[in-house]
């Protein structure tokens, strides 16, 4: 657990600069204070006294060159954030169920077309975050064990009807299309929050 809060942490440290982040992401894990705590111990994270959350350039490259050995090919990796590596593994539909995170944090407003399907064998995949990507279409799924799911200019009016949302704690769909979350009635276990504006 150690390592897998300290990858997140340090791999995506532009989303978890705050440890609320961290607790919505590991809410069902009661020991992540402590790990968090243990990793400040070993300098591989600082945390202020406001709860803010930050790691060391070197620390950072360090973290995404583990990963990046996980696997030679990014779709069998356990996160993703490299530009290149997000639309290699979506396009060429390489995604795989090693992937747990994936942050695509564009600098401007960039249009693709990736595989329908790219999100079917996804299934450990527990944070989404895209931002400034407008496809043409929308998933057909999205894996039911997402936590946290941002994903600015979403392209489909609803969310894919086979998403069960159970773990969903935090929902943000900044400039989308949707105008409905899903057709029918879905029963969401715990509380979500909702961010569309």
């Amino acid at each position: 657990m150690e390592k897998k809060i300290f990858l997140d942490i340090a791999c995506f440290r532009r989303l978890y600069r705050n440890e609320f982040m961290i607790e919505l992401v590991y809410s069902s894990d009661p020991c992540n204070h402590i790990t968090r705590c243990v990793l400040a111990e070993k300098s591989l994270l600082t945390i202020s006294s406001d709860n803010q959350v930050d790691v060391h350039d070197l620390i950072h490259e360090m973290a995404c060159e583990i990963v990046r050995q996980e696997n030679e090919e990014p779709g069998g990796r356990s996160r993703l954030c490299l530009r290149n590596d997000i639309f290699h593994v979506f396009t060429k539909n390489t995604g795989t169920e090693a992937i747990e995170g994936i942050l695509l944090d564009l600098a401007e407003l960039e249009e693709a077309d990736w595989n329908l399907e790219a999100f079917s064998k996804m299934c450990k995949l527990k944070l989404l975050y895209i931002h400034n990507l407008r496809l043409s279409v929308g998933p057909k799924c999205l894996p039911n064990a997402l936590r946290f799911l941002s994903w600015s200019w979403y392209p489909s009016k609803s969310l894919p009807p086979c998403f069960q949302p159970d773990e969903l704690t935090e929902l943000s769909l900044v400039h989308s299309n949707i105008d409905h979350l899903w057709n029918g009635i879905k029963v969401i276990l715990g509380q979500v929050e909702i961010h569309r504006s």
